[in-house]
C-alpha cells in the first residue's frame, strides 16, 4: 500500500495507539518458513524502516511484531545511499508465509 500520505499533508501524524508508518510492502513466500534473520536492501533514505510483522501464530489474520523502533529516532544520514538493513529481530517459532515491512517515507 503506498499512497501519497497517509494523513494527506505528509505532517506525519499517522500515529495511532500500537503503531506509526506512512506506507508498507508485504513479501509473500511460496513455501512458509521459519524467519530467524531478514534483510532489507535499502536505498535512497536508508532507516525509514518503522516495523516488521509476520502472521499471529494465534490468528493469521492478526499481525505480530518482530521488530520495531520509534520513528522519530534516527538511525541514519539520510544520504542518497544504499544500505543492508539486517535488524535484530525476535526469531519466529511457527511458519509464516509471508512479511509486512512498514516504512516511514516522510521523514
Amino acid at each position: 500500500w503506498s499512497p501519497a500520505t497517509i494523513d494527506g499533508n505528509c505532517v506525519n501524524d499517522a500515529e495511532t495507539e500500537d503503531h506509526y508508518y506512512t506506507e508498507f510492502f508485504e513479501a509473500v513466500f511460496a513455501t512458509p518458513m521459519y524467519l530467524n534473520q531478514i534483510i532489507v536492501h535499502e536505498n535512497f533514505g536508508p532507516g525509514l524502516i518503522t516495523r516488521i510483522l509476520v502472521p499471529s501464530d494465534r490468528n493469521p489474520t492478526q499481525w505480530k511484531s518482530i521488530f520495531e523502533r520509534d520513528p522519530h529516532e534516527t538511525l541514519w544520514n539520510f544520504a542518497e545511499t544504499y544500505t543492508y538493513f539486517m535488524p535484530k529481530m525476535c526469531a519466529t517459532m511457527w511458519p509464516v508465509d509471508r512479511v509486512r515491512i512498514e516504512v516511514d517515507t516522510c521523514h
